[in-house]
């Protein structure tokens, strides 16, 4: 199955597998789970052909409020089209979904957007050495988890 997907590494798994075979004996019972596993493979491979893996894939980075944009232009994420391959184990990934973000004209998002700002903020300062790190855990605690002197509180 690995030969299928990585062939430029046949050789070496190839080594491997008889290796891993190696301390077993060739008899009917040993060439059944080879039979067995290589049915399962084929099948799983056949299953998962054309599922999106290794797709193209593009970032939609914008530089209105809102859109997304990497902290560096390297920071992209080289295994993004993972997030568009057909589910294994699940129907869709909706199942999962969360409501995602709110509209950023509303109350709700000025509120959460006001909260992150202002952690920073006491984050910010910590770093300037203007505020104690007893003050961040009274203020943080129990929100998240200590990361100042990398213990939970």
């Amino acid at each position: 199955m690995l030969a299928a997907l990585y062939p430029a590494q046949q050789p070496a798994l190839e080594g491997q597998w008889l290796a891993s075979l190696g301390p077993l004996p060739y008899d009917l019972m040993t060439q059944g789970g080879i039979a067995a596993g290589e049915a399962a493979a084929d099948t799983m491979l056949d299953a998962r052909a054309n599922d999106g893996r290794n797709a193209p894939f593009a970032f939609d980075i914008g530089n209105d409020p809102g859109d997304w944009r990497p902290l560096t232009p390297t920071a992209l994420d080289p295994a993004a089209w993972v997030g568009n391959v057909r589910p294994f184990l699940i129907k869709s990934p909706s199942q999962f979904r969360t409501d995602g973000p709110y509209d950023i004209t509303s109350a709700a998002y000025a509120r959460d957007f006001a909260e992150v700002k202002a952690l920073g903020s006491l984050r910010f300062r910590l770093l300037l050495g203007r505020l104690s790190h007893d003050v961040i855990r009274i203020v943080l605690h129990p929100y998240v988890v200590d990361f100042l002197d990398g213990a939970p509180p």
